[in-house]
């Protein structure tokens, strides 16, 4: 199957395939990391929470791919790419898109990372989109003036605000692999190779 897209459109198209290969060859992603989050009993009887996390540097480049895909002005922005390949893709191919934006939007929308702040904040739940935000645009790269109390308050919440970064993030991964296995049949191109080769 091939689409027919206006130049403009197939840069885009490119621009996004670029950012899930590069989400497919982040070392995270290619050598099938996970996180986790679970509670251990210390000698003397005391329950404390664990945490496995990713690593600060392999999950940084990981995160600036999947930037290229949430950030809102960038070409290859999930909500464009999917706006634009189903308006040109058959029906069969337009309910897919739609099942992936649902999941994508479900995810960043939802609730399933929020945090009750304190502080100057008190009585303020920040949602899953605000979390990953404050991170993305507060601390890990734009240091932008907005989210910098935000992501100060978060930063109190130690190991549980980095495990929900870091769930949020592979996540966002697992959507833009989908999404980008749907762009290569419908371009007629080869799919990015899956974990495993599967």
């Amino acid at each position: 199957m091939s689409l027919p897209l206006l130049r403009e459109e197939m840069e885009n198209v490119r621009a996004f395939r670029t950012a899930a290969a590069q989400v497919r060859t982040a070392s995270i992603i290619d050598e099938g990391k996970d996180i986790s989050i679970g509670t251990e009993v210390t000698p003397d009887g005391t329950i404390r929470q664990t945490h496995e996390l990713l690593e600060n540097e392999p999950f940084r480049s990981l995160a600036m791919s999947i930037r290229l895909v949430y950030m809102q002005g960038e070409g290859a922005n999930y909500g464009r790419i999917c706006n634009l390949i189903r308006r040109k893709a058959p029906d069969t191919v337009q309910n897919q898109i739609d099942i992936l934006r649902q999941r994508y939007n479900s995810l960043i929308n939802g609730k399933k990372f929020q945090f009750q702040l304190h502080g100057a904040f008190e009585g303020r739940t920040v949602s899953t989109r605000e979390v990953f935000e404050a991170w993305l645009y507060g601390g890990a790269f734009h240091q932008e003036p907005e989210y910098q109390p935000i992501y100060q308050e978060l930063l109190n919440f130690g190991p549980n605000f980095v495990f929900a970064v870091n769930a949020i993030a592979l996540e966002l991964a697992g959507c833009i692999l989908d999404l980008d296995d749907v762009i290569a049949d419908v371009v007629g191109e080869p799919r990015v190779p899956r974990i495993g080769g599967s």
